[in-house]
Formats: C-alpha cells, sequence, structure tokens
C-alpha cells in the first residue's frame, strides 16, 4: 500500500531571541490541529539532511516547510526531493529577499513563495525570476487561547517595547567610512526611506541609485544585496529609536540592546536586557499597551501586533496600507504615524481611559482571533500546496 503523504516537514533555522524557531512551533501546532502529522527538524542539527531524506524515503512528506527560506543552499539536496519527487518546498519569507539572496537562488523550481509583504511579489517573480509560484501571506498569530487572566487596565507594565536600538558606539550608519561618492548615494537612500510607508524599500534605492547613473540595478548581484541590508537594518533601528525617545518620559519598558545612550536620560522609561521570543510573549500578557515599530514593510504586519493582541493587550502600532486595510485605527489597534510627533500624549490619554483600553484590548483580541492565527494562514498554506501538487501532476 502506498504511504499517505500526510506530514508537514518544518526545517527550524537560526534567528535572533529564537523568534524564528518559536514561530516555527507556533505553526506545527496549527498544522497539527488542522490533523496534519508534523516533523520538526533542526536545521541546524548535524543529521538534518539524514532524517529529511529518512521521511522522504518512507513516502509520508507532503512538503518542505522553512521560515524565511531556511533549507534552501543547506545542502539538502532540494532540487532533486522537490523537482524530482514532486515534494513541494515552501519558503515562507518574511524579510525582503534580498536579506537572504544566496539562498533563495539555490530555490528548486517546485517552491511555493508564501510573501510577507505583497510587493516582494513581483521582485521574487520579475526581478529575480526565480522559479514557483508566488502567494501573498504574511505571519500569523497564535491559536486562540483562553481569555487573558488579567484585565488590560489591572495590569502591573503600562507600556512595553521590545525591540533593540544602536548603542553609542553604533550610532553612525555602517556605510560612514565607505567612499564619499558611495556614502551620498547610501545617504540619499536613508534620508528618503526613513519615513517613506509607501514605497518599498527597493522601489527608493532604484530611484536614487537611478539618480547616480547606476541603472538598471544589478539585484542579483552581492553588492546590491549587501547596500540593501545596510540600508533595511539602519532604517529599522533609526525609526525604533525615534519612538523610544519621543516616550522617554512616559512608564515604558524596554526590552533589547543597544540603547545605552538613552539610559542615563531621565524619564520613567527603564531599559533591560533583551529577553527571548516566550519571555516577551509572557510580557506582554502583563502589558497594558504593547508597542510595536514596523520594519520596512509597506504592505505587511508584524507578528508583535498578532501576539500582543492575543495576549490582551492594546498594541500600539505605526501605520501603513496593510493596517489600514486590516485593522480598525483607535478601535482595534493605536495607530500612529512617523515621525511619531504627539505619541506620548496619546498614550497618557489612552492609559488614563481604563474603559477604552479594555475595549480596544478587547476588540483587538477579537479581530486576531478571528482572522490572523496561525490557523488561518496554514488553511491558506494547505489549499497552495494541493494547487502546487496538482500543477506538477498535470
Amino acid at each position: 500500500m502506498t504511504p499517505v503523504a500526510d506530514t508537514a516537514v518544518l526545517l527550524k533555522g537560526q534567528s535572533q531571541y529564537d523568534t524564528m524557531r518559536e514561530l516555527s512551533a507556533d505553526i506545527a501546532a496549527a498544522f497539527r490541529r488542522r490533523g496534519l502529522q508534523v516533523a520538526e527538524i533542526d536545521g541546524l542539527a548535524p543529521d538534518c539532511s539524514q532524517r529529511v531524506a529518512a521521511l522522504i524515503a518512507g513516502g509520508r512528506a507532503a512538503f518542505l516547510y522553512g521560515m524565511n527560506g531556511w533549507g534552501l543552499g543547506a545542502g539538502l539536496d532540494l532540487r532533486r526531493w522537490c523537482d524530482g519527487m514532486g515534494i513541494p518546498f515552501v519558503a515562507h519569507v518574511f524579510d525582503h529577499p534580498l536579506t537572504y539572496l544566496r539562498r533563495l537562488l539555490d530555490a528548486p523550481a517546485n517552491t511555493i513563495w508564501l510573501l510577507h509583504d505583497e510587493t516582494y511579489a513581483g521582485f521574487i517573480d520579475t526581478t529575480l525570476n526565480l522559479p514557483g509560484t508566488c502567494v501573498k501571506m504574511p505571519v500569523g498569530g497564535p491559536i486562540a487561547a483562553p481569555p487573558a487572566a488579567k484585565p488590560a487596565g489591572e495590569r502591573e507594565i503600562a507600556i512595553l517595547f521590545p525591540g533593540s536600538g544602536y548603542s553609542s558606539t553604533t550610532r553612525e550608519p555602517p556605510w560612514s567610512t565607505a567612499a564619499p561618492a558611495e556614502r551620498k548615494v547610501m545617504d540619499a537612500c536613508f534620508d528618503l526611506a526613513l519615513f517613506d510607508k509607501a514605497r518599498p524599500l527597493h522601489e527608493v534605492m532604484r530611484s536614487v541609485f537611478a539618480l547616480f547613473g547606476v541603472q538598471p540595478m544589478e539585484w542579483r548581484a552581492d553588492w546590491a544585496a549587501h547596500a540593501f541590508t545596510l540600508l533595511d537594518n539602519q532604517l529599522r533601528v533609526e525609526r525604533r529609536a525615534a519612538v523610544v525617545k519621543a516616550l522617554l518620559r512616559l512608564p515604558v519598558h524596554v526590552y533589547g540592546h543597544g540603547w545605552d545612550h538613552l539610559e542615563s536620560r531621565p524619564g520613567g522609561a527603564r531599559f533591560h536586557a533583551p529577553a527571548g521570543f516566550r519571555r516577551i510573549q509572557a510580557l506582554m500578557a502583563e502589558s497594558r499597551i504593547v508597542l510595536n515599530v514596523l520594519p520596512c514593510v509597506v504592505a505587511a504586519p508584524h507578528d508583535r501586533i498578532f501576539y500582543s493582541t492575543m495576549a490582551g493587550a492594546v498594541c500600539a502600532t505605526d501605520r501603513n496600507a496593510w493596517i489600514d486595510r486590516h485593522y480598525e485605527a483607535g478601535v482595534e489597534l493605536s495607530v500612529f504615524d512617523l515621525p511619531p510627533d504627539g505619541l506620548a500624549e496619546v498614550l497618557v490619554a489612552l492609559l488614563a481611559d481604563r474603559d477604552r483600553l479594555e475595549a480596544m484590548a478587547d476588540a483587538g483580541r477579537a479581530r486576531t482571533a478571528a482572522e490572523h492565527t496561525w490557523l488561518a494562514r496554514v488553511d491558506a498554506i494547505l489549499a497552495a500546496v494541493a494547487d502546487r501538487r496538482r500543477a506538477s501532476a498535470a
């Protein structure tokens, strides 16, 4: 009898604060809820390849799944398994494709790209010309849990912000020691993109580099990916720093490294060492407001929105097109613009209005539970895998 391909093979890689590993564990729980068997393979273990090969040899593997394409470029012989044996590889790309360019260029033809930001689809399809099919799908949140143990207004932590900044020794951008012409181009990209929430960073780069005579952009070249990554990282940190500095007088608890230049400032802010993903989840359940500053995405959320609202806190986040489409600002989330002018006054008023705080926490949790948990995402993943297998068999 032919074995039933009923197992999702999840490849767990490496990430800061174990974020991707824990997100993989949460999506595994959602797959199990939908009746699949799940094999969670540690992609950092020396026997990773042998374990995956054994699962495939047994005929039970329905698909392979790797967050941010983990497993590509890792010597797992994915092209033989996926293209030769018809097993889809599902690459859930949260960060911009250029962040993992070398890895993604190794993709088999039988790849399903799950793209966190819908603007990545054209970049994968047309600019990088990678094989496979694209499906627009953001990160998810935890499977619905029982109601929060403590109402938002009764919690000990007023405002929580999990996020790293830059220390007094790393405040200068990493391109500050480059040649003058290179610095000029990178500075122009940075200045234009800092608070631009309408254009993807690669579009800002494309326009600036064209002004300086670099056209067309060689996006598959290592130098382009390197320049993008430097800008992306610096923009994320600068946006976070702008928000934290605007809230220094408030009772905000910041968990992350790189804030030593602010720790001595007077005010209510308190700075703590970085904490792992699960510890931050526990702190969210003790917080009234959880602050989120989006990375460089124009049409995508952040997992912090989902995890904080499911923990029963109010999420205060900056705005982009995805937020505006999927949540009601002022009712389900507290939404602010960048630069964060007036944000401190908004949060002070929200903390003082306990009824509004708790109503917003309840509404945000209800929206996330209904539409944005991992259960909703795995349903879409399974549909995409079924479509891909039918297309491969045709």
